[in-house]
């Protein structure tokens, strides 16, 4: 488990150029080809998770099982938590059966109880890499419900800037400046169901 910076910038239409261009100017190296990213995202009964990330609840989780049609059969469950010390994710491999069993039953949690499946997430990833910077490029967001029938997709796409807890945040301000915004797959994707 290692802290971590993220940061999100909305890309639209009017500044997809300018993120093109942001890309050349800083030598961006793509680190792996663009891929389809699918996940079924966890909550109570009550969708606490839901309402601790509206109200920036600390400490705070996310569950969510990851997989990647199409180029790969493996499965995680991977846990986001933000903590007063910071966020951090772990990643665990699930077998299909396992996976299957918590579509169906749902897993109990130590902070939030018995959750249960409440919403799918999926859409296109491209990954960068600009000096300490791990950048990932999501578009084609769409949001589907536990049967996964689609029921909303988002109008922009979104820039996430990743690095370790460590890293110089002048740095990041100045190669990123005024970009920092609240996006969040999950919670959108709540707001479309409900």
């Amino acid at each position: 488990m290692s802290f971590r910076i993220e940061n999100k910038i909305l890309v639209n239409k009017d500044n997809f150029y300018e993120f093109n261009k942001f890309l050349k100017e800083n030598s961006a190296k793509t680190l792996f080809p663009k891929r389809k990213i699918k996940s079924l995202y966890f909550d109570n009964s009550n969708y606490q998770m839901f309402d601790d990330s509206e109200e920036g609840c600390l400490p705070r989780k996310k569950i969510r099982v990851r997989h990647y049609p199409g180029t790969s059969d493996v499965l995680n469950l991977e846990i986001k938590v933000s903590s007063v010390e910071g966020k951090f994710k772990t990643s665990h491999k699930l077998n299909k059966e396992k996976f299957i069993l918590y579509q169906k039953k749902g897993l109990l949690d130590n902070l939030y109880g018995w959750c249960k499946p409440v919403i799918w997430t999926e859409y296109l990833r491209n990954y960068y890499q600009i000096e300490d910077y791990r950048i990932t490029y999501d578009t084609n967001i769409q949001y589907l419900n536990v049967s996964e029938v689609l029921i909303g997709k988002e109008s922009s796409s979104v820039l996430e800037i990743k690095a370790s807890a460590n890293t110089d945040l002048d740095k990041l301000d100045y190669l990123f400046p005024n970009s920092k915004t609240r996006f969040s797959k999950f919670s959108n994707a709540i707001r479309f169901l409900r």
